[in-house]
């Protein structure tokens, strides 16, 4: 049905009937109180979002400069695991070369060995008395044991150089594995620094914006209670409306009649329920005037409900020329049917307290389409 596209059920405030008639001093209503120890509160609560925003940009800051400091030792890590690196890589090329002289002996004393093995059955003292004369025999025998002494002294040589030079890249190897880990420490407290700023900014930004919200509710609210000073003390719908422009409902912005003459108690936009404290969006207007004072529709239309719907008692939804609604509740009585086709200032119903919290009173909306908008801004001032 169209009243269910249209009717959105809103929080209505309670408040006692100051009465009605004449020009009304303004009174400290509950929805008054309500505003301003909302205020306050927000106020109050402002200050804190404000100092809990110093505090986080403060922390964002020291977090800042602790991320610089671990990034900039991982970037002197990286420098000297380079020079590391270097260093193992001529380590490797001395081992590499060292390896290639004792391939090198190796074969030789291969060879040696193999001569050694065939002479096996000639001693050395047979090889000496051999020698024609025995000057030359001792300088065969000096000779090859000068010869095995500088070998065996090679041999010695290239294995200490081989042993010192594993122990070596043995040493850079494990120094290097240390500092990969440290570079791993590193990195990982980096991110871990990095989602915290991360998390940090999100709630300055989260605080920010609720803070800026609390603002401008604030003065919101404050506007809002200015605006319900100035009609409170004043009866509206006494004056004649200017007369109808031509067109639909759009070209009677402020020149439609009031629905009954009364005076504005709850206007349209965030309000403050008094009792919660809590802050809601106030779709339409609360007007209070007499009991059974007529209703009249304030322009042409069609009735598209007429009958009782739950927390507005019985209530009358007129659809006018140009998708515009409005919406009429807390009749005492209807006097129109759904289909029937109405005429400005026709009597639609009588003003009552059908499902009301606060007396009698009329809960009047303007709708675009399915949009609320303020009905102050439409009816003639």
């Amino acid at each position: 049905m169209i009243a269910d596209a249209l009717i959105v059920v809103a929080a209505l405030l309670g408040q006692s009937d100051p009465g009605f008639g004449g020009v009304a001093e303004v009174a400290d209503t509950p929805e008054r109180r309500a505003i301003r120890a909302r205020v306050a509160r927000d106020r109050v609560r402002t200050r804190f979002l404000r100092r809990e925003e110093a505090s986080i940009l403060g922390a964002l800051q020291s977090l800042s400069d602790e991320l610089e400091d671990k990034e900039e030792t991982i970037d002197e890590l990286g420098e000297t695991m380079f020079i590391l690196q270097r260093d193992l890589d001529k380590l490797n090329d001395r081992i590499m070369k060292v390896q290639t002289r004792l391939d090198g002996l190796r074969d030789k004393v291969g060879a040696r060995a193999a001569a050694l093995y065939r002479l096996r059955k000639t001693t050395l003292a047979r090889i000496i008395r051999r020698a024609t004369a025995p000057a030359e025999g001792r300088r065969i025998k000096d000779w090859l044991q000068a010869v095995v002494a500088h070998d065996a002294a090679l041999m010695a040589s290239v294995r200490d150089t081989s042993k010192a030079d594993r122990a070596l890249r043995a040493d850079l190897r494990a120094r290097k594995d240390k500092l990969n880990q440290a570079r791993a420490r590193l990195t990982d407290e980096v991110e871990a620094a990095r989602q915290l700023h991360a998390d940090r900014r999100a709630l300055l930004k989260a605080v920010r914006q609720e803070r800026e919200t609390a603002e401008r509710l604030s003065r919101e609210l404050q506007r809002a209670a200015r605006a319900l000073d100035q009609e409170i003390s004043v009866i509206r719908g006494l004056n004649s409306a200017p007369r109808a422009a031509p067109g639909g409902f759009r070209a009677q912005r402020g020149r439609l009649p009031w629905p009954v003459a009364g005076r504005v108690e709850v206007a349209f936009g965030k309000k403050v329920d008094p009792e919660s404290g809590m802050i809601f969006v106030q779709k339409g207007i609360d007007l209070r005037a007499p009991a059974r004072a007529p209703i009249r529709a304030v322009f042409r239309g069609t009735v598209v409900f007429a009958s009782r719907f739950k927390g507005f008692g019985k209530m009358v939804i007129i659809e006018h020329p140009g998708g515009f609604y409005t919406l009429y509740a807390h009749l005492s009585k209807i006097r129109v049917k759904s289909g029937q086709q109405v005429k400005q200032y026709n009597v639609i119903g009588l003003l009552g307290d059908t499902d009301s919290t606060k007396g009698h009173y009329l809960y009047f909306e303007v709708r675009r389409g399915k949009k609320p908008v303020d009905p102050l801004r439409w009816l003639a001032r």
